[in-house]
């Protein structure tokens, strides 16, 4: 999905910050990263700038955009940054995968687009 936001204003929906779970996400533009597919928000600037200076400490599961494995990325996971977004992966094989063909996999919707006569 490519803006959440947009759909959960429109639920109001509301969510704990990332960071700082005891205060509300702001749910725009300005306060939302990704990690992999996934997708983070924050309460203040100062938040999304904690998370951004150490996306492991605060990301959890992740899905590795190859394998489609969740996984907790660590210290020791491949990452590889795509477009201003950190990916981690299982393994360096699904790394260089996805550093060989980067657009195909960085979005977890283009695989639902496949050509029907592709097999």
């Amino acid at each position: 999905m490519q803006d959440p936001e947009k759909y959960l204003n429109q639920l109001q929906i509301t969510l704990p910050g990332a960071v700082d779970s005891d205060a509300a996400a702001v749910v725009d533009g300005d306060h939302k990263r990704y990690v992999n597919w996934e997708v983070f928000f924050f309460s203040s600037r100062e938040m999304r700038g904690k998370f951004e200076g150490a996306p492991l400490e605060y990301c959890g599961v992740v899905t590795d955009p190859v394998t489609k494995v969740r996984f907790r990325p660590d210290t020791q996971s491949p990452r590889f940054d795509y477009e201003g977004r950190p990916y981690y992966f299982t393994s360096r094989a699904t790394m260089e995968q996805f550093r060989s063909m980067p657009a195909a996999l960085a979005d977890p919707n283009l695989e639902m687009h496949k050509d029907p006569g592709d097999g």
